[in-house]
């Protein structure tokens, strides 16, 4: 009897470790299977639309392909980098950030970190996706294509569309100024657009490129908003960002918008969505988002497909966004113009 009972004891014991032992692997394979995956994005510029916007790309991308994840957004501050002289201080501080936070991918967005940091973000074991890129590749120094651990998402906009729907839409227009600011980004956007004209003998869509103004001096881009008539021209207004008064202090893009409304008597085409700040004819851009959900879409393919970087071709960005003001297709005439 006293045997038995030990069985029954014994048995029942063992029962309730092998009971407690499919409980905890069953739980650990749902804390597995519930695990985020990791994705640390750095950004060039503090946050605003364009971070908001980027973040929102990233994240319907991973959604619509299953995969959960953890987004931490961090900004290398290319601003306070430059009227710092900080750069190695920003280097050192976003890659300790990298290390403390441990991401299985790197999203790195614009010119200006991605030169900064791809120096040794492509010497890691850590794949890295860089989107928004307006440099040529051959200009690119970190660009090395060989045992590379990163993948490139270049942003282009529509040259020849943007002249053949200014056309269409007023074909008086003969001749198109540039007006843009300095900054790195405006000086390489503005550059490709006078190569493009350049190749087809500065005359495309019966327009010719006439003006070109890079500045960032707010009483310069007034001086050529006034100056500027004629009702066979047109403004091509490529970044109206870092635009700055006297003292230093950068031009809110309302009051750019209002000025250029008060003052500019002609039909103006852009490369940033903002219709509503600026008045715009039409706008040809590219937009965070879609920046953002391509080079997630690259992000996938690397952490769910175990597809190395290197056997990713670098892309350029695969949807441009038109839109048009209707109310400025005929601009208004005045004496002088």
């Amino acid at each position: 009897m006293k045997n038995k009972f030990f069985e029954v004891y014994q048995d029942s014991h063992w029962l309730k470790l092998l009971f407690l032992l499919m409980l905890f692997i069953t739980s650990s394979s749902i804390a597995l299977a519930q695990e985020k995956t990791k994705i640390f994005v750095i950004f060039s510029y503090l946050p605003g639309s364009w971070t908001i916007e980027a973040a929102t790309g990233i994240k319907k991308a991973f959604k619509e392909h299953n995969v959960d994840i953890e987004l931490e957004e961090y900004v290398y501050d290319y601003i306070y980098v430059q009227k710092n002289h900080a750069q190695t201080r920003e280097i050192n501080k976003t890659l300790n950030a990298i290390k403390k936070y441990g991401p299985q991918l790197i999203i790195v967005f614009d010119d200006e970190a991605a030169d900064a940091l791809m120096p040794y973000l492509k010497k890691g074991p850590i794949p890295v996706v860089v989107t928004g890129i307006n440099k040529e590749i051959e200009n690119i120094s970190w660009a090395e294509t060989d045992k590379r651990n990163f993948v490139i998402v270049f942003e282009r906009y529509p040259f020849e569309q943007s002249l053949r729907m200014l056309h269409m839409m007023n074909p008086q227009i003969k001749y198109i100024s540039i007006l843009t600011s300095s900054n790195n980004s405006s000086r390489i956007i503005a550059h490709q657009f006078i190569k493009k004209f350049q190749s087809y003998h500065n005359i495309y869509a019966g327009i010719a490129i006439e003006h070109i103004t890079i500045s960032s001096s707010w009483s310069v881009w007034q001086g050529r908003i006034k100056k500027y008539k004629g009702l066979d021209r047109a403004f091509w207004i490529l970044v109206p960002w870092n635009i700055n008064d006297s003292a230093g202090n950068e031009v809110d893009i309302r009051q750019i918008g209002k000025f250029y409304n008060e003052h500019s008597l002609l039909p103006s085409l852009g490369i940033v969505n903002i219709n509503q700040k600026l008045g715009f004819l039409a706008s040809f851009y590219v937009t965070s988002e879609d920046l953002g959900y391509q080079s997630a879409l690259m992000a996938i393919k690397i952490l769910t497909q175990n597809v190395h970087p290197s056997m990713i071709p670098f892309q350029t960005i695969n949807v441009a966004r038109f839109l048009i003001n209707k109310d400025k297709s005929e601009p208004p005439c005045k004496a002088g113009s």
